[in-house]
């Protein structure tokens, strides 16, 4: 093997040893393909969001639906469900009150964009009563009149 090749080959192992620390953020690789030395480049964001403080608002779960009392006016609140899906977002009105109605039977968290609650529990719809009148007894031929 020549000279060139040599230092070459070399030169790529020391910088893949010292590109190859396990220290995350950014990082390279470089891989030798022949006499050439071509280099890939990977830079990873990463982002910290800061943990949302406890709400201060109130919540008083219902029969599918949520209600949100003592609220700044006109935030946005978002309710999600314990997946972390939101199934309901709304503005809180001038008296510091919101109402989310239709909500599946479940737990629920609500948000801000700097507040969260703990979960509540929203109570399932009662049964539906029946809505046709019970029979009513058939007559007793052997009693006339009465």
């Amino acid at each position: 093997m020549n000279l060139r090749r040599c230092s070459a080959l070399l030169a790529t192992t020391m910088l893949l040893i010292a590109c190859s620390d396990n220290s995350g953020g950014t990082g390279s690789a470089t891989t030798a393909v022949g006499s050439e030395t071509t280099a890939a480049v990977t830079t990873v964001a990463v982002t910290t969001v800061a943990p949302l403080s406890e709400a201060t608002f109130t919540l008083i779960p219902g029969t599918e639906q949520l209600a949100i009392v003592q609220a700044d006016p006109d935030i946005t609140l978002s309710a999600r469900n314990l997946q972390g899906d939101v199934v309901a977002t709304g503005t809180v009105d001038a008296q510091g009150s919101l109402l989310f109605r239709g909500l599946a039977a479940g737990d629920y968290v609500v948000e801000s964009s700097t507040e969260r609650s703990p979960a509540v529990n929203v109570a399932p719809a009662a049964p539906a009563a029946p809505t046709t009148p019970p029979a009513l007894p058939a007559p007793d031929p052997s009693k006339k009149g009465g």
